[in-house]
């Protein structure tokens, strides 16, 4: 009797060293010590908040700064430079090297500002890259007693002349009339 020849199947070949190889690389990469990736923060990160010491946006900060220092194992140093919209505040952030080591604290004004100014010393959209909102606010309107407004559908009347009805509108820091 002739020995039995083994049936030439392409495709079960092709499995068959698929899968040969396929174990002798798994057995490559597990034997193959890998560093251990560095945990962030490996340093301390630099919280800046582009308002002034003392208002919303620090008491924010202030109050989120020790729940990351904790998870993190670092300390979170806290930085008020203060001014221009928050303008000073987000220059410094973007032009930080893009490493995760200095967070930035803004309003709504941030959003604005293109609109506002002819030229910022950072581009918004390019430059930051937004991580999460931290906290959510409303805005009241209040008028003094005299002034003839008790509903939203009462400012409907005010009077149309020029620089009779004053406001300032906080989240952008602007005064207008």
């Amino acid at each position: 009797m002739a020995p039995r020849q083994p049936s030439r199947n392409p495709g079960q070949d092709f499995h068959v060293t698929f899968s040969i190889i396929s174990l002798m690389l798994a057995w490559f990469v597990a034997m193959y010590p890998v560093p251990a990736a560095a945990q962030y923060p490996a340093k301390p990160v630099r919280l800046v908040i582009a308002f002034a010491a003392g208002g919303s946006a620090d008491t924010t900060g202030r109050l989120i700064a020790p729940k990351l220092s904790e998870p993190w194992n670092q300390q979170i140093g806290i930085d008020n430079p203060a001014g221009a919209n928050s303008i000073a505040g987000s220059e410094i952030v973007a032009r930080a090297p893009p490493d995760g080591y200095k967070l930035l604290i803004i309003s709504a004004g941030f959003a604005i500002n293109e609109s506002l100014y002819s030229k910022l010393p950072y581009d918004p959209n390019k430059d930051f890259t937004p991580v999460v909102p931290v906290t959510f606010g409303s805005s009241v309107l209040v008028v003094h007693p005299p002034v003839p407004i008790r509903t939203h559908e009462g400012s409907n009347n005010v009077p149309a002349e020029p620089r009779t009805v004053h406001f300032l509108d906080r989240p952008i820091h602007t005064a207008a009339r």
